[in-house]
């Protein structure tokens, strides 16, 4: 089994509500270790990959232009089913978290997308009816069937062009900067 199906498992698992991220990252990090055959502890392993996963970030094209045009014309909030000083960092060292309002990551809330908790605590937190927001999410499973469970609209990034059911979300691109054409 490749390292990548090792990830890809694990994480339907945490979407499905059966692993949280904490968990995700062990089993991940005891798999790894074993399928490398590393001589070292799954615990070490896993602090070398939080460390330094967190001083990664990769843009999107088009992600930046598309984040400054938002945040001028829209209350733009980051969500992640990931640990918060990880994702944090990495909007940080993108230059793009100054353009955020709010970051909601599941560790620092207690429930993970698509838990519609999640989408309560939000909508509580900022005060807004449902009708008040969209999301704009890569994930069906997480962001958009969660959004469409919510009742809430939704623009999926459908960036590897995958094959979808319309009937969860919105709107659908391919590309970020289809995006100006919707909002």
């Amino acid at each position: 089994m490749s390292i990548l199906c090792i990830d890809n498992k694990l994480r339907k698992l945490q979407k499905e509500g059966l692993l949280d991220v904490e968990s995700v990252l062990y089993k991940r990090s005891e798999l790894i270790t074993k399928h490398l055959n590393l001589n070292q502890s799954p615990e070490i392993f896993m602090n070398y990959f939080s460390n330094n996963f967190g001083k990664t970030a990769i843009e999107i094209n088009g992600a930046r232009n598309l984040i400054k045009y938002l945040s001028q014309k829209y209350l733009l909030c980051a969500t992640s089913n990931g640990i918060f000083s990880i994702q944090k960092n990495r909007l940080k060292i993108a230059k793009l978290d100054e353009f955020f309002f709010r970051f909601y990551i599941s560790d620092k809330i207690g429930y993970e997308k698509p838990n519609q908790r999640f989408f309560t605590y939000i909508l509580n937190d900022l005060n807004l009816n449902k009708q008040d927001i969209i999301m704009l999410g890569d994930s069906l499973q997480s962001d958009i069937k969660g959004a469409f469970n919510f009742g809430i609209d939704s623009i999926y990034f459908n960036k590897n062009n995958l094959k979808t059911n319309k009937k969860f979300f919105t709107f659908e691109v391919n590309k970020l900067n289809d995006i100006f054409n919707i909002l």
